[in-house]
């Protein structure tokens, strides 16, 4: 698979993981510590991520390379989730107002508001597929895909057998090839693999996974899942095995988890991997940092 650089991406047989090191983020808008609950990167070594405090949250720019803020765009209320889409734009979920809010971003340009779509109910967890979104709901619990006026074009929320599919679908991602769409579910302790008609292809559940938020897919099919409770990473395959081989640092050598507890990371909450230089950014819960981990 290419990525954006023009290289060739290999899945890596064995991944070793090292904690690099740190970024810690205050701006002098923040008058407390605040979650980092997605993020995505944008073209020049720029990470861009969605915060929340007790009350309101923000949508920050940081420069990987030194290491700061460089925008800071603040919202209304809390963002959810975020998913970059049509190459300069940006969907920011913002569940208490029943809101996704689109941005667009430029290397020139401060950040700025595209326009606002309202829908009938709370929505979390967001993802791109071709010029579509693919959005997450709770009440009732499903996945929809629709477009960027809000028309809905698909709805996913009973298996074959007639049963749910979700009980808190609380994050969401679509594969390198567009044929597959993963949902992590907060309550169930899962996350399932659906084909575009909504059939399911696979479940994962682990009894080291647990409250599972943020998934994301590299171009390889590789899938990432944070879990906030367990304080881990758990790494997939396409087809939602658990890799083989996995090890970071001094940790002992585990099946397929990166234990992040025991290296100081608590409560993950967002997963990204910047596939040009193999980072994983992983942001966690009111700690103001996103911690780095070098993948090998």
């Amino acid at each position: 698979m290419v990525t954006d650089s023009g290289t060739l991406r290999v899945a890596p047989k064995e991944i070793k993981c090292d904690p690099t090191y740190d970024i810690t983020l205050r701006s002098d808008q923040d008058a407390q510590d605040y979650s980092i609950l997605s993020s995505v990167m944008v073209p020049h070594n720029k990470l861009v991520i969605a915060t929340s405090d007790k009350k309101l949250g923000s949508i920050k720019v940081i420069d990987t390379i030194h290491e700061v803020i460089v925008q800071e765009l603040g919202l209304s209320s809390r963002p959810w989730d975020m998913a970059r889409f049509q190459g300069d734009r940006l969907a920011v979920t913002q569940t208490e107002e029943r809101r996704i809010t689109f941005l667009l971003f430029s290397s020139t340009k401060p950040m700025q508001v595209e326009k606002e779509m309202h829908l009938s109910g709370q929505c979390y967890g967001v993802a791109s597929l071709n010029d579509n979104l693919v959005v997450t709901f709770r009440n009732p619990a499903k996945v929809v895909v629709m477009d960027t006026l809000g028309n809905i074009l698909k709805s996913f929320y009973k298996d074959s057998a007639g049963k749910n599919l979700f009980s808190f679908p609380c994050s969401v991602a679509v594969s390198a090839d567009d044929q597959s769409i993963y949902v992590s579910d907060y309550s169930k302790h899962t996350v399932t693999s659906l084909a575009l008609d909504g059939r399911v292809q696979a479940i994962y559940a682990s009894d080291s996974l647990k409250r599972p938020r943020k998934i994301y897919t590299d171009t390889c099919g590789t899938v990432f899942v944070c879990g906030q409770a367990s304080n881990n990473v758990h790494v997939l395959s396409p087809a939602l095995e658990k890799l083989k081989v996995l090890q970071i640092g001094a940790v002992p050598k585990l099946f397929g988890v990166i234990k992040l507890f025991e290296l100081g990371v608590s409560g993950p909450l967002s997963i990204h991997l910047c596939e040009k230089t193999d980072k994983l950014y992983v942001g966690m819960y009111k700690q103001n940092k996103v911690r780095v981990f070098q993948l090998v």
